[in-house]
């Protein structure tokens, strides 16, 4: 199986913790719209053969703002890629909206005529303060009012972003626990939880720099991470991937295959791609995009995966998964790495970071996930 991933690379405003590929919509740019809906279907078509074959299990709209487009507009995409691929019946084919964007007049539409099945909605929180300081277009009761239009209009697979650890003068603890109980509520069935990070190139990374920005200490962080771990699998959820959370059947079909290595197509401006054995990337800059799209070429650069390569990718995607590492595979397929690292795993399951799940494979425990990253970088090659 495969999937496809839409980038749409426009927005009203530019959030001030995010460092994705966009750019902010306005009166002296809006004939950017129509002219990169019309590119990204001349690119759908050019690349016709990426999958040799493959059918596509997953689309995933993300951006950006993909609900800045109208349904009639998502439906113009989906037509296409349903036209071109080999889409299978049930595939689940999700959209990134904002709140403020998503009215009940958007959502009936999108509901009755597109296949669209999932929603990822970017609530980020439904405390006013952490907006604010965020950057959010939306308030807190429009991030509810998204939630419970997006259930009354019938959609049932649905998704929100958290993002916690915001450092302002609301408590990060007393703000997480009144957005998990909040959650809990309208009874949402998946939840991606993101600690905030600075980037350099966006506001927050310009504020940090001048001393204006202080982010959470590391304990702090590891508190609230373990707060929210713990609260959502008492409520039933499937810690799934180290920032991911899910009901039983909920899991993001589409991002769960990056973690476990499906090839996917991504278009658009900054869309990354990966059939196996190469990943390609379009180049972030919309104007050559368009440019280059109409003269039938792609602004791509590629890197062939090595051997060493597609072990350390192996080792990176799915010890942050449930799935953890399996030592036959790793032995059958990268035995000269293996030997390397066994007894690296055998000293993190010894200090408490990872142990042997019922299948044998080695899974990060609560301590482990929280230096992920650090475990990670020790067992590359």
């Amino acid at each position: 199986m495969a999937g496809i991933y839409v980038h749409i690379p426009f927005c009203k405003s530019k959030c001030y913790y995010c460092d994705f590929y966009s750019i902010v919509l306005n009166n002296s740019n809006l004939s950017l719209k129509h002219e990169f809906l019309e590119a990204l279907i001349h690119e759908l078509e050019l690349q016709r053969s990426f999958f040799s074959g493959k059918r596509i299990n997953t689309v995933y709209f993300g951006g950006g703002t993909p609900s800045l487009y109208s349904s009639e507009e998502i439906n113009k995409i989906l037509d296409k890629i349903f036209s071109l691929y080999d889409v299978v019946s049930g595939a689940e084919i999700t959209i990134e909206v904002n709140p403020d964007d998503f009215t009940p007049e958007f959502a009936h539409e999108l509901k009755k005529s597109t296949p669209v099945n999932r929603l990822s909605i970017g609530v980020q929180s439904f405390v006013d303060e952490d907006l604010k300081v965020l950057g959010r277009r939306h308030d807190a009761k429009q991030a509810e009012q998204a939630v419970r239009t997006a259930q009354e209009i019938g959609f049932e697979n649905i998704s929100i972003d958290f993002i916690y650890g915001i450092p302002h003068s609301l408590e990060p603890a007393e703000s997480l626990n009144f957005n998990l109980e909040k959650f809990y509520s309208l009874s949402i069935p998946h939840l991606s939880a993101y600690t905030l990070t600075i980037e350099p190139d966006t506001v927050f990374g310009r504020k940090y720099h001048i001393g204006k920005l202080k982010p959470i200490s590391d304990d702090l962080f590891a508190t609230l991470y373990e707060f929210i771990t713990l609260s959502l699998e008492q409520h039933g959820y499937l810690h799934y991937e180290i920032s991911n959370y899910a009901k039983q059947g909920f899991i993001s079909r589409h991002n769960f295959s990056y973690w476990t290595g499906e090839p996917y197509l991504g278009v658009g401006p900054a869309a990354h791609s990966f059939n196996g054995d190469y990943r390609y990337w379009n180049k972030p800059n919309i104007k050559p995009y368009l440019k280059a799209i109409s003269q039938g070429k792609i602004l791509q650069e590629k890197e062939q995966l090595t051997e060493k390569d597609r072990f350390n990718e192996y080792i990176l995607t799915h010890l942050r998964t449930f799935l953890g590492i399996n030592p036959s595979f790793l032995d059958n397929e990268f035995p000269q790495f293996y030997s390397v690292i066994r007894s690296k795993l055998q000293v993190f399951a010894d200090q408490g970071f990872i142990y042997p799940d019922k299948h044998g494979n080695f899974v990060l425990t609560m301590k482990g996930k929280l230096i992920a990253d650090n475990l990670i970088a020790e067992l590359f090659i």
